[in-house]
């Protein structure tokens, strides 16, 4: 048992640390990228809706690997604890760009 509430002590940190930096970072990228605007190609918005995906994906990645760096040695932490904190944590972090929803809605609507 002692194990298991190690591991969900790390994963709480992990979600936490994460939570703070990509919420932020999500918040910032859907006010610096355009708005939707229904006039504009149709390609265009999926354009950006893969890009904005790709800033997430990208800097998640980057997040983890700084955090693991930072936290799994000094913390002797065993197995992967920040998987599931990203997992977890990819709701909020959408929840957070109402534009890419917005596209994301309007684009996908008739499929």
């Amino acid at each position: 048992m002692a194990f298991y509430m190690s591991y969900l002590y790390h994963i709480s940190i992990y979600s936490v640390l994460i939570f703070t930096v990509m919420v932020t970072f999500c918040k910032k990228i859907d006010d610096y990228l355009p708005k939707y605007n229904k006039d504009k190609a149709k390609w265009k918005t999926i354009g950006e809706i893969y890009l904005q995906l790709l800033l997430i994906v990208g800097f998640s990645y980057i997040v983890r690997e700084v955090l693991n760096y930072f936290i799994k040695g000094p913390l002797g932490v065993i197995g992967n604890p920040d998987r599931f904190a990203i997992i977890i944590l990819g709701s909020p972090m959408f929840s957070q760009q109402p534009n890419l929803l917005e596209k994301i809605k309007n684009i996908w609507s008739k499929v």
